[in-house]
């Protein structure tokens, strides 16, 4: 999650996984505790004040890509130039929202969302589920702290729910999976919503915890978001045996496997396109091993021309042809 700044495309290569029959719940409940981690990095990024320096950033990433020949100068400059088109994105998001502070309802609403922290994990829930990015909203409200338009407790309220609002894509992907595919989705799910009914109660002592680690708002932001998770996965760790078996309880497989044999190449793959080939690759192994399956069956059915090696060619032919 780290390397791809998404815990996004990590859970949807996870459910692709788990769908695969490559992981189980067990393990995918672990790398989902991991992923709430890694995504904060993005947070810490952010945070620092860097408006002034992207222009290097970019032309330094532009010129490796453009001059090196070799593919590992080209790699880096590639996260030079993109780092470069963060401190971009977040200078313009910052200076965009100054206008903010002049207009009563804004400053209103910022108000509420300070007395009562609840419609603010509601809204930043909400906002994170329509851009399907809890690093954006993250890196919206960090910008908007920068110029004084957010303070601390409201920020941290839409924190935690851009925690919760990043799960929707997830529970949206696991639509026509298998049941260990929909326990994954509604173990992330659980996961960020218990570490927000947890936190919700002591969030004015958490608050003022947080201030203690900074001096400037955007940075106690970004601290607030790397403690929420951290904490939460910690405090997971314990019980992911009892999740497991929780939402085995819930998501019942009704007997069925949750290995998939019908062999369809998972969509969810495309997510991570590096592991995309692993799966055309066994695909392409269980092909051919019903193909060879195929060719003794035809020659045993017609030496012996029994009913049965017929139907039995017959039912392996049906499986190539899906």
């Amino acid at each position: 999650t780290f390397l791809v700044q998404s815990s996004s495309v990590t859970v949807l290569l996870l459910l692709g996984l788990v769908n695969a029959g490559i992981m189980n719940l067990k393990q995918a409940v672990f790398v989902i505790l991991g992923s709430g981690i890694g995504t904060t990095i993005t947070a810490q990024i952010v945070a620092f004040k860097l408006k002034v320096v992207f222009y290097p950033f970019i032309a330094t990433g532009f010129a490796l890509k453009v001059i090196s020949k070799k593919e590992h100068y080209k790699n880096i400059g590639d996260i030079i130039f993109y780092l470069g088109l963060i401190f971009l994105s977040m200078g313009i998001m910052s200076d965009g929202s100054k206008p903010l502070k002049e207009y009563p309802f804004f400053i209103d609403t910022i108000r509420l969302l300070g007395v009562n922290p609840l419609w603010g994990i509601f809204l930043g829930a909400v906002f994170t589920a329509i851009t399907s990015s809890s690093s954006a909203t993250t890196s919206l409200v960090i910008a908007m702290s920068m110029e004084g338009v957010i303070p601390l407790q409201s920020g941290i309220a839409l924190i935690i729910g851009a925690n919760i609002g990043t799960c929707v894509l997830e529970l949206v992907a696991t639509i026509g999976t298998n049941c260990a595919a929909k326990r994954t989705g509604l173990a992330q799910f659980m996961v960020n919503l218990v570490g927000a009914v947890i936190f919700y109660p002591f969030l004015g002592s958490f608050t003022k915890l947080i201030a203690m680690t900074g001096s400037e708002v955007p940075r106690l932001i970004a601290n607030a978001h790397t403690i929420f998770n951290v904490t939460v996965s910690l405090f997971f760790v314990p019980f992911v045996g009892l999740l497991v078996f929780f939402l085995e309880k819930v998501i019942p497989d009704h007997g069925r496997s949750e290995i998939r044999s019908s062999g369809v190449l998972d969509e969810k793959f495309l997510a991570v396109p590096s592991m995309a080939p692993y799966e055309v690759e066994q695909e392409v192994n269980r092909m051919a091993s019903i193909v060879f399956s195929l060719s003794f069956t035809m020659a045993y059915a017609l030496l012996s021309r029994f009913t049965k090696a017929f139907r039995a060619f017959r039912s392996i032919s049906s499986a190539i042809e899906a």
